[in-house]
C-alpha cells in the first residue's frame, strides 16, 4: 500500500526557510525553502533532511526572537527584531462595559493606527494616531458584549495586539 506523508509543527527560521516535522516519531524533516512564492514556487521538499536519531519534534530549535546571549557559544544568532525597541502597550479596564485607555510606554515616532476585530475577525472600529501620542481613549461605540481582537500599528509596524473583553452593559 501506499503511506502518505504527514506534515506537523512548521516553523521558520533564520534562513527563511520553514522547516517541519511530522505528527508521529521520524527521523526526517520536510523544508519550504521559499515560504513566501505562491504555488510550486515556494519549492516544498519532502524527506529533505534525513536527522541521524528518531525525533518528535525540531531538534535543537532556539527561539531566534530573543537574539544573542552575550559570551554564548551561540552569539552568531541574528535577531529578526530588536525586541529592546519594542513599546509596552496597556488597554485598561480589561475587562470593560465603559471607556477605555491605551497607554503606551514611549510616545509613537510616527503616525500609528488602533484597530478593532469582532471574533469573526471583522473590523468593528478603527482609528488614527498622531506621532508623539503616548495616551489614547478610543471611542468605540460601545461594542456588543464579547472578545475582541485589538491591534495597535506604528507606521507599517504592529507593535502591539491583544484582547479585549467587553461586559454587559
Amino acid at each position: 500500500g501506499i503511506i502518505g506523508t504527514y506534515f506537523s509543527t512548521p516553523r521558520l527560521a533564520p534562513d527563511g526557510k520553514i522547516y517541519i516535522t511530522t505528527p508521529s516519531t521520524s527521523d526526517i524533516l520536510h523544508v519550504i525553502d521559499y515560504p513566501d512564492s505562491l504555488g510550486l514556487a515556494c519549492h516544498v521538499r519532502q524527506h529533505a533532511i534525513q536527522l541521524p536519531t528518531y525525533n518528535r519534534s525540531l531538534p535543537n530549535y532556539p527561539f531566534f526572537r530573543l537574539g544573542a546571549l552575550k559570551g554564548s557559544p551561540c552569539d552568531t544568532l541574528t535577531p529578526t527584531a530588536d525586541i529592546s525597541e519594542k513599546k509596552e502597550v496597556k488597554l485598561y479596564p480589561n475587562p470593560t462595559n465603559g471607556p477605555l485607555t491605551l497607554e503606551l510606554s514611549a510616545p509613537l515616532q510616527q503616525p500609528g493606527r488602533f484597530f478593532m476585530y469582532d471574533r469573526l475577525g471583522r473590523l468593528v472600529y478603527s482609528a488614527a494616531l498622531s506621532a508623539g501620542m503616548d495616551v489614547f481613549h478610543p471611542e468605540a461605540a460601545g461594542p456588543a458584549a464579547g472578545m475582541y481582537i485589538c491591534a495597535l500599528w506604528e507606521g507599517k509596524e504592529r507593535v502591539w495586539s491583544g484582547k479585549l473583553a467587553v461586559l454587559e452593559r
